[in-house]
Protein backbone atom coordinates (compact mmCIF):
# COMPACT_ATOMS: atom_id res chain seq x y z
CA UNK A 1 0.00 0.00 0.00
CA UNK A 2 3.11 2.01 0.45
CA UNK A 3 3.50 2.46 -2.84
CA UNK A 4 0.38 4.11 -3.29
CA UNK A 5 2.20 7.35 -2.38
CA UNK A 6 4.34 7.62 -5.93
CA UNK A 7 1.91 6.81 -8.27
CA UNK A 8 -0.57 9.19 -9.68
CA UNK A 9 -3.60 9.41 -12.58
CA UNK A 10 -3.54 11.93 -14.86
CA UNK A 11 -5.40 15.37 -14.21
CA UNK A 12 -8.83 15.87 -15.70
CA UNK A 13 -9.67 18.36 -17.94
CA UNK A 14 -10.87 21.45 -16.43
CA UNK A 15 -11.04 23.00 -13.39
CA UNK A 16 -9.06 20.92 -10.59
CA UNK A 17 -11.39 18.43 -8.33
CA UNK A 18 -10.04 16.68 -5.71
CA UNK A 19 -12.60 14.23 -6.53
CA UNK A 20 -11.37 13.85 -10.15
CA UNK A 21 -7.28 13.59 -8.74
CA UNK A 22 -5.25 10.93 -8.67
CA UNK A 23 -3.95 9.13 -5.48
CA UNK A 24 -1.52 12.13 -4.80
CA UNK A 25 -4.63 14.39 -4.70
CA UNK A 26 -4.46 17.09 -2.33
CA UNK A 27 -6.18 20.59 -1.32
CA UNK A 28 -5.19 22.57 1.65
CA UNK A 29 -5.97 25.96 3.05
CA UNK A 30 -3.38 27.98 5.06
CA UNK A 31 -4.53 30.83 7.51
CA UNK A 32 -1.20 32.42 8.53
CA UNK A 33 -1.19 35.79 11.37
CA UNK A 34 0.33 38.07 13.38
CA UNK A 35 -1.41 38.82 15.90
CA UNK A 36 -1.73 42.53 17.45
CA UNK A 37 0.75 40.93 20.53
CA UNK A 38 3.06 39.94 17.90
CA UNK A 39 2.20 36.20 18.13
CA UNK A 40 2.32 34.09 15.66
CA UNK A 41 -0.85 31.65 14.37
CA UNK A 42 -0.09 29.07 11.68
CA UNK A 43 -3.31 26.98 10.68
CA UNK A 44 -3.65 24.13 7.77
CA UNK A 45 -7.01 22.76 6.88
CA UNK A 46 -6.49 19.61 4.24
CA UNK A 47 -8.01 17.03 2.58
CA UNK A 48 -6.19 14.26 0.61
CA UNK A 49 -6.33 11.39 -1.40
CA UNK A 50 -2.96 10.06 -0.30
CA UNK A 51 -2.00 6.27 0.34
CA UNK A 52 -3.56 4.61 2.76
CA UNK A 53 -5.88 7.61 4.59
CA UNK A 54 -7.50 8.38 1.02
CA UNK A 55 -10.17 10.68 1.34
CA UNK A 56 -9.39 12.19 5.01
CA UNK A 57 -9.09 15.05 6.82
CA UNK A 58 -7.29 17.46 8.75
CA UNK A 59 -6.92 20.44 10.51
CA UNK A 60 -3.98 21.78 12.69
CA UNK A 61 -3.57 24.77 14.42
CA UNK A 62 -0.52 26.20 16.08
CA UNK A 63 0.38 29.27 18.26
CA UNK A 64 3.41 31.18 19.84
CA UNK A 65 3.62 33.83 21.22
CA UNK A 66 6.99 36.24 23.16
CA UNK A 67 5.45 35.49 26.26
CA UNK A 68 3.40 32.49 26.14
CA UNK A 69 4.38 28.51 25.74
CA UNK A 70 3.29 27.58 22.25
CA UNK A 71 -0.23 26.10 21.55
CA UNK A 72 -0.35 22.99 19.00
CA UNK A 73 -3.80 21.57 18.20
CA UNK A 74 -5.23 19.27 15.76
CA UNK A 75 -7.82 17.03 14.36
CA UNK A 76 -7.72 13.93 12.10
CA UNK A 77 -11.20 12.97 10.17
CA UNK A 78 -11.94 10.04 8.54
CA UNK A 79 -13.88 10.77 4.59
CA UNK A 80 -17.24 10.75 6.61
CA UNK A 81 -16.23 13.96 8.59
CA UNK A 82 -14.96 15.96 5.98
CA UNK A 83 -17.22 18.02 3.51
CA UNK A 84 -15.69 20.40 1.17
CA UNK A 85 -18.25 23.28 0.77
CA UNK A 86 -20.04 24.01 -2.54
CA UNK A 87 -18.36 26.57 -5.08
CA UNK A 88 -15.00 26.51 -3.18
CA UNK A 89 -16.24 27.77 -0.46
CA UNK A 90 -14.09 25.91 2.78
CA UNK A 91 -13.53 22.79 4.22
CA UNK A 92 -14.94 21.09 7.35
CA UNK A 93 -13.31 18.50 9.23
CA UNK A 94 -16.01 17.05 12.23
CA UNK A 95 -16.77 20.11 14.24
CA UNK A 96 -13.88 22.41 12.80
CA UNK A 97 -13.92 24.23 10.03
CA UNK A 98 -13.43 27.09 7.28
CA UNK A 99 -16.32 28.85 5.29
CA UNK A 100 -16.50 31.56 3.39
CA UNK A 101 -19.59 34.30 2.85
CA UNK A 102 -20.62 37.07 1.41
CA UNK A 103 -17.78 39.35 3.78
CA UNK A 104 -15.42 37.27 4.24
CA UNK A 105 -13.84 34.05 6.22
CA UNK A 106 -14.54 31.88 9.73
CA UNK A 107 -12.20 29.11 11.13
CA UNK A 108 -14.16 27.39 13.87
CA UNK A 109 -12.24 24.60 16.01
CA UNK A 110 -13.71 23.44 19.24
CA UNK A 111 -12.84 20.26 21.66
CA UNK A 112 -12.37 19.56 24.88
CA UNK A 113 -9.80 22.14 26.16
CA UNK A 114 -10.56 24.20 23.04
CA UNK A 115 -12.58 27.34 22.03
CA UNK A 116 -11.79 29.24 18.71
CA UNK A 117 -13.67 31.68 16.70
CA UNK A 118 -11.65 33.74 13.88
CA UNK A 119 -13.63 35.88 11.62
CA UNK A 120 -10.92 37.08 8.51
CA UNK A 121 -12.41 40.07 5.86
CA UNK A 122 -10.43 41.36 3.14
CA UNK A 123 -8.77 44.69 3.76
CA UNK A 124 -9.03 46.99 0.59
CA UNK A 125 -6.13 45.99 -0.61
CA UNK A 126 -6.98 42.31 0.07
CA UNK A 127 -7.93 41.48 -3.24
CA UNK A 128 -7.54 37.24 -4.24
CA UNK A 129 -4.54 36.25 -6.75
CA UNK A 130 -5.09 34.69 -9.69
CA UNK A 131 -3.79 31.23 -9.70
CA UNK A 132 -0.44 29.87 -10.38
CA UNK A 133 -0.28 26.78 -11.73
CA UNK A 134 3.40 23.99 -12.44
CA UNK A 135 2.68 20.67 -14.53
CA UNK A 136 5.14 17.81 -14.13
CA UNK A 137 5.02 13.93 -15.47
CA UNK A 138 2.82 13.23 -12.30
CA UNK A 139 0.48 15.95 -12.95
CA UNK A 140 -0.84 19.75 -11.84
CA UNK A 141 -0.52 22.09 -8.99
CA UNK A 142 -1.66 25.13 -8.18
CA UNK A 143 -1.26 27.66 -5.64
CA UNK A 144 -3.34 31.09 -5.00
CA UNK A 145 -3.82 34.20 -2.64
CA UNK A 146 -7.86 33.66 -1.69
CA UNK A 147 -7.18 36.56 1.12
CA UNK A 148 -3.72 37.83 0.09
CA UNK A 149 -4.53 40.48 3.33
CA UNK A 150 -7.11 40.74 5.67
CA UNK A 151 -8.22 41.92 8.89
CA UNK A 152 -8.45 38.71 12.06
CA UNK A 153 -10.29 39.36 14.47
CA UNK A 154 -11.59 36.26 17.29
CA UNK A 155 -10.98 34.51 20.39
CA UNK A 156 -8.88 31.38 21.25
CA UNK A 157 -9.70 29.67 24.53
CA UNK A 158 -7.62 27.14 25.38
CA UNK A 159 -7.38 25.36 28.98
CA UNK A 160 -6.75 28.55 31.28
CA UNK A 161 -5.81 30.52 28.24
CA UNK A 162 -7.77 33.63 26.97
CA UNK A 163 -6.08 35.27 23.76
CA UNK A 164 -8.15 38.09 21.93
CA UNK A 165 -6.88 38.00 18.24
CA UNK A 166 -6.65 41.45 16.44
CA UNK A 167 -4.37 41.29 13.68
CA UNK A 168 -4.06 40.77 10.05
CA UNK A 169 -3.65 37.68 8.19
CA UNK A 170 -3.29 36.27 4.64
CA UNK A 171 -5.30 33.17 3.33
CA UNK A 172 -3.93 31.00 0.43
CA UNK A 173 -4.87 27.40 -1.22
CA UNK A 174 -2.51 24.85 -2.66
CA UNK A 175 -3.97 22.03 -4.19
CA UNK A 176 -3.42 19.95 -6.86
CA UNK A 177 -1.88 16.20 -8.09
CA UNK A 178 1.62 16.42 -7.24
CA UNK A 179 2.36 17.73 -3.46
CA UNK A 180 5.65 19.88 -3.11
CA UNK A 181 5.73 17.93 0.42
CA UNK A 182 5.70 14.24 -1.46
CA UNK A 183 8.75 15.31 -3.44
CA UNK A 184 11.15 17.28 -0.87
CA UNK A 185 10.79 20.69 -2.40
CA UNK A 186 11.32 23.38 0.15
CA UNK A 187 9.52 26.32 0.41
CA UNK A 188 10.13 29.76 0.98
CA UNK A 189 7.28 32.64 1.44
CA UNK A 190 7.20 36.61 2.74
CA UNK A 191 4.01 38.35 3.32
CA UNK A 192 4.29 41.96 4.19
CA UNK A 193 1.16 44.27 5.24
CA UNK A 194 0.66 47.59 6.36
CA UNK A 195 -2.34 49.77 5.02
CA UNK A 196 -2.91 50.49 1.83
CA UNK A 197 -0.57 48.10 1.10
CA UNK A 198 0.28 44.23 0.87
CA UNK A 199 3.11 41.59 -0.95
CA UNK A 200 3.38 38.09 -1.20
CA UNK A 201 5.99 36.03 -2.19
CA UNK A 202 5.69 32.50 -2.21
CA UNK A 203 8.40 30.16 -3.60
CA UNK A 204 8.08 26.90 -4.13
CA UNK A 205 10.56 24.48 -6.41
CA UNK A 206 10.20 26.10 -9.99
CA UNK A 207 6.60 27.67 -8.61
CA UNK A 208 6.30 31.49 -7.97
CA UNK A 209 3.20 33.06 -6.36
CA UNK A 210 3.68 36.68 -6.58
CA UNK A 211 1.74 39.49 -5.49
CA UNK A 212 1.65 43.28 -4.76
CA UNK A 213 -0.97 45.94 -4.11
CA UNK A 214 -1.00 49.73 -3.41
CA UNK A 215 -4.85 50.33 -1.96
CA UNK A 216 -6.71 48.68 -4.67
CA UNK A 217 -4.24 48.67 -7.57
CA UNK A 218 -2.59 45.86 -8.13
CA UNK A 219 1.10 46.38 -9.26
CA UNK A 220 3.40 43.96 -11.13
CA UNK A 221 5.11 41.51 -9.00
CA UNK A 222 6.30 38.57 -12.24
CA UNK A 223 9.83 39.37 -11.30
CA UNK A 224 9.64 38.69 -7.59
CA UNK A 225 12.90 38.14 -6.10
CA UNK A 226 13.75 36.83 -2.19
CA UNK A 227 16.88 36.07 -0.13
CA UNK A 228 17.18 35.40 3.79
CA UNK A 229 20.08 35.27 5.67
CA UNK A 230 20.18 34.22 9.00
CA UNK A 231 17.71 36.95 10.19
CA UNK A 232 17.86 39.24 7.09
CA UNK A 233 15.60 39.24 4.47
CA UNK A 234 15.93 40.92 1.15
CA UNK A 235 12.70 41.35 -1.28
CA UNK A 236 12.63 42.76 -4.57
CA UNK A 237 10.08 43.52 -7.62
CA UNK A 238 11.96 45.16 -9.85
CA UNK A 239 12.26 45.86 -12.83
CA UNK A 240 8.55 45.09 -13.47
CA UNK A 241 7.46 46.87 -10.35
CA UNK A 242 9.35 49.60 -8.30
CA UNK A 243 9.40 47.97 -5.23
CA UNK A 244 11.87 46.68 -2.71
CA UNK A 245 13.00 46.25 1.10
CA UNK A 246 14.76 44.60 4.09
CA UNK A 247 12.46 42.51 6.67
CA UNK A 248 14.29 42.09 10.14
CA UNK A 249 13.28 38.64 11.78
CA UNK A 250 12.79 38.73 15.16
CA UNK A 251 14.11 36.07 17.45
CA UNK A 252 10.93 35.02 18.63
CA UNK A 253 7.99 33.71 18.27
CA UNK A 254 8.79 31.00 15.69
CA UNK A 255 5.74 28.37 15.60
CA UNK A 256 6.82 25.32 14.43
CA UNK A 257 4.19 22.76 12.74
CA UNK A 258 4.07 18.93 11.42
CA UNK A 259 3.16 18.48 7.73
CA UNK A 260 2.35 15.17 7.37
CA UNK A 261 -1.24 14.85 9.86
CA UNK A 262 -2.51 13.94 7.00
CA UNK A 263 -0.52 10.57 6.65
CA UNK A 264 -0.69 7.31 8.51
CA UNK A 265 2.41 6.75 10.74
CA UNK A 266 4.36 4.32 8.58
CA UNK A 267 3.67 6.20 5.65
CA UNK A 268 5.26 9.26 7.54
CA UNK A 269 8.39 6.88 8.60
CA UNK A 270 9.23 6.23 4.84
CA UNK A 271 8.72 9.69 3.65
CA UNK A 272 10.85 10.99 6.81
CA UNK A 273 14.23 8.53 5.21
CA UNK A 274 13.10 8.90 1.40
CA UNK A 275 13.21 12.68 1.49
CA UNK A 276 13.71 13.63 4.94
CA UNK A 277 11.76 15.20 7.48
CA UNK A 278 10.36 18.34 6.89
CA UNK A 279 10.81 21.65 9.08
CA UNK A 280 7.62 24.15 8.68
CA UNK A 281 8.83 27.64 10.42
CA UNK A 282 6.40 30.95 10.94
CA UNK A 283 8.11 33.71 12.08
CA UNK A 284 7.30 37.54 12.58
CA UNK A 285 9.46 40.65 11.46
CA UNK A 286 10.22 44.69 10.81
CA UNK A 287 9.68 45.48 7.28
CA UNK A 288 10.87 48.73 5.57
CA UNK A 289 9.52 48.69 1.95
CA UNK A 290 11.35 50.97 -0.81
CA UNK A 291 9.09 52.98 -3.60
CA UNK A 292 8.98 55.36 -5.89
CA UNK A 293 7.62 57.53 -3.07
CA UNK A 294 10.18 56.62 -0.61
CA UNK A 295 10.37 54.40 2.07
CA UNK A 296 8.02 53.42 4.67
CA UNK A 297 7.12 50.58 7.31
CA UNK A 298 5.29 47.75 7.60
CA UNK A 299 4.76 44.20 9.47
CA UNK A 300 5.92 40.82 8.18
CA UNK A 301 5.48 37.42 8.42
CA UNK A 302 8.22 34.37 6.64
CA UNK A 303 7.43 30.88 5.95
CA UNK A 304 9.97 28.35 5.21
CA UNK A 305 9.65 24.31 4.98
CA UNK A 306 13.34 22.59 4.64
CA UNK A 307 14.03 18.84 4.76
CA UNK A 308 16.28 17.74 7.64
Amino acid sequence: MLALLWFACGAADGPWRLEDAGLLGQESYELIGLNVDNSVLDVRVSRNNTGLLRGAGAISLDLDGRRELPLSYGRRGPPTMVTALPDDGGLVIGPDGLRRDALGWTLDARDVDLDLRLRLTPSPEGAPTPEVVSSTGRGRFGAEALVSAGTLRGVLRAGTRDLLVDGWAVLTRRRGDDPPALRGAARTALYVHTAGFSMGIDLTGGSALCWARLGEEALDARDCKLSEDGRLVSFDLRPSAPIGGLVQLWRQPDAQADLRHGLSDPERWLLDRVIGRPVRSLRAGAATVYGPGGSFAAQALTLTVRYE
